[in-house]
């Protein structure tokens, strides 16, 4: 099925919604910890492996969701070094 996925900034989280824009669900919390978001800005899919990428400003990490909202992984910390991110 369709969905479209939003990030909602001042709530620090991601919103699904359906073909129709109805609201399905929303996952991520504000915070720091692991599937939280502090500042989410952006966001990709990766239909095959299933994958929300959301950058946060704020923790200047990614954050790796299923479509399913289950929280997999993240990835970045601040700086210039490899593997540093600012503001992604």
């Amino acid at each position: 099925s369709e969905a479209v996925f939003v990030v909602d900034r001042g709530n620090g989280r991601v919103v699904m919604l359906d073909a129709q824009l109805g609201w399905v669900r929303t996952f991520g919390s504000q915070g720091d910890g692991p599937g939280q978001l502090s500042s989410p800005e952006g966001i990709a899919a990766h239909g095959p492996s299933g994958s929300l990428f959301v950058s946060d400003q704020g923790q200047s990490r990614i954050h790796v969701f299923g479509f399913d909202g289950a929280f997999k992984r993240r990835f970045g910390e601040s700086g210039k070094h490899a593997g540093g991110l600012r503001e992604p």
